[in-house]
């Protein structure tokens, strides 16, 4: 069987545009699926009269525990402000800012409420719910026991009882 010059030519540059096409294909599949390679965790105290025992920043650089944190962010669900008013208990004033980084390179800021209405925002103005299992697995993450992540304050100053002032 013989086949002409000019279609094997044809057959060619259609083999050659195709197997181009996939190899981009497979470039931007790779670069899409970026995952976060390490998290940095602070704690921001929000309201300065509760006093909090000291929380230092934890970097975490399980690559299989960063990710899973990630994927669980990304997959809660919108927060739904069309559902009316809610009732939510009182907020600690307490939010950890979670920095998660592929190298050296910053890829999302994510803050996490969890008192009050527990809620995570991502970026400016994507409001997510947290579940329960969210909690836990961030726990887990830090090797923080609970109590040290979700404390209570050591104290509370306000005009009824204010705070002494500190002496030199």
């Amino acid at each position: 069987m013989h086949i002409p010059l000019k279609q094997r030519v044809l057959l060619l540059c259609s083999l050659l545009v195709l197997l181009s096409g996939c190899g981009s294909a497979l470039v931007a599949a790779s670069s899409a699926g970026d995952e976060p390679t390490s998290l940095q965790v602070y704690r921001v105290n929000l309201i300065p009269e509760n006093a909090y025992p000291p929380f230092p920043p934890h970097t975490i650089t399980a690559q299989q525990t960063v990710q899973r944190l990630y994927n669980m962010v990304q997959a809660l669900p919108r927060w739904n402000s069309a559902s009316g008013q809610m009732s939510c208990p009182v907020w600690s004033g307490l939010e950890y800012q979670l920095d998660f980084f592929q190298g050296q390179t910053l890829m999302q800021k994510v803050i996490y409420r969890p008192g009050g209405c527990s809620s995570i925002l991502i970026g400016k103005n994507d409001v997510r719910v947290p579940s329960k299992l969210f909690a836990q697995s961030f726990v887990q993450a830090m090797g923080t026991p609970e109590k040290e992540l979700f404390p209570t304050p050591m104290f509370s100053c306000n005009p009824k009882s204010p705070c002494s002032s500190p002496t030199p």
